[in-house]
């Protein structure tokens, strides 16, 4: 299974929040025993400013997060879906 990460777990995790990290990391660790993890552009360009620049691809590899950028086609039918 491919589990796509939203930006509040990741912050959850990056900013160390007391009440949400715990259940983040646990979220994240099951995704993981379950599949892969991908992050999107908009999730990653929003954790970027709570990251050194250098720091950011060994956060994306110590979570084994792998950049899966979407297509136009996969952009439009987001929106028709949220449309709908």
């Amino acid at each position: 299974m491919v589990t796509a990460v939203d930006t509040s777990v990741l912050l959850d995790v990056l900013l160390n929040d007391p009440r949400h990290s715990g259940p983040s990391i646990a979220a994240l660790r099951q995704a993981a025993d379950e599949g892969s993890l991908v992050i999107c552009e908009t999730a990653l360009a929003e954790i970027v400013p709570t990251l050194a620049p250098a720091d950011v691809p060994q956060f994306l590899s110590d979570w084994n997060l792998t950049f899966a950028p979407s297509s136009q086609p996969s952009a439009l039918l987001a929106g028709e879906m949220f449309r709908a």
